[in-house]
């Protein structure tokens, strides 16, 4: 039995690399958040080496602060 696959939309999102790239990694993230600020440098680094193979979702969450 294979594993259930998960069903998130691009939609209007943000994406960094190719939407249509086979590995989709998304980031639930706010631009307010000092701590979600330091998720840029890994993410620049996925894109560099892996260019439009990957696509890198941004959907926005707002956090309580």
């Amino acid at each position: 039995m294979a594993p259930p696959k998960p069903t998130l939309a691009i939609g209007g999102s943000p994406v960094m690399g190719s939407k249509n790239a086979k590995v989709q990694i998304f980031e639930f993230s706010d631009f307010q958040c000092p701590f979600c600020s330091k998720a840029l440098e890994p993410v620049k680094q996925i894109e560099q080496a892996y260019g439009d193979k990957v696509a890198i979702v941004f959907k926005q969450y707002p956090l309580p602060f």
